[in-house]
């Protein structure tokens, strides 16, 4: 995050980050969804209307900073969804300071489709992802991180999966040795997501073959959840 301008500068609104999906309803719907495809029709991002968005906790930061996430409207008349051309956020990865999720991997140069279902209606139109004209890194280059973000996306939903199995163990627990274990295993996948979260966020940090540390911490986090006993 970069320092803001100070609000005295006088200044212009920068364009929205990401792709700019407008989309139009005669009447508003009772429902609606966007979805983001790959070439292979595979879903890659499901949005859905937010629910009212709730004041952020304190931090020490001022509020000029803050900015917050896109939500997808469905009023009557024209509408925009600002994609911001990455994967949906990964379940059990580690929020930020404002307690939001932390974004998915980014999506590789390409030919992707926008599926807007409203109504029991269903719209496909086609996108083109190019890559940032600034960037200086190789396919091969962009092809690692790529694949290491998404070892690591599958990983956290694995977690995700084991955290709510756990939970529930929790709950249902009734002697002392059960509880012992669930809490066990609970700190266990704790420490995983963390370094999954770790992994994922180095990986994204620039436009480039991973650093070692964060195929590192990948090894290690997923040799653990593969180690793991469930109670």
């Amino acid at each position: 995050m970069g320092t803001p301008i100070p609000v005295d500068e006088p200044q212009a609104k920068n364009p929205p980050a990401g792709a700019i999906l407008d989309y139009y309803f005669r009447s508003a719907p009772a429902n609606a969804k966007l979805e983001i495809l790959s070439a292979n029709g595979t879903v890659i991002r499901s949005i859905a209307p937010a629910a009212p968005h709730l004041p952020h906790p304190p931090v020490a930061i001022a509020d000029i900073w803050l900015t917050d996430p896109p939500a997808l409207t469905a009023r009557a008349g024209m509408n925009r969804y600002v994609w911001d051309l990455h994967y949906g956020p990964p379940e059990s990865a580690e929020p930020d300071e404002l307690d939001r999720p932390m974004p998915g991997p980014l999506v590789l140069p390409g030919t992707y489709r926008v599926r807007l279902t409203a109504g029991g209606k269903s719209y496909t139109q086609s996108l083109v992802v190019k890559q940032d004209p600034r960037s200086t890194a190789t396919s091969l280059e962009l092809a690692k991180q790529h694949d290491l973000s998404l070892q690591c996306l599958k990983a956290l939903s694995k977690a995700a999966e084991l955290t709510k199995g756990v939970e529930a163990q929790q709950k249902g627990a009734k002697t002392g040795e059960a509880i012992a274990d669930a809490e066990r295993a609970a700190t266990s996948l704790k420490s995983i997501v963390s370094q999954l979260s770790a992994a994922l966020s180095v990986a994204q940090s620039a436009d480039r073959t991973p650093p070692a540390v964060a195929y590192t911490l990948y090894q290690q986090a997923a040799k653990e959840l593969g180690a793991l006993k469930m109670p």
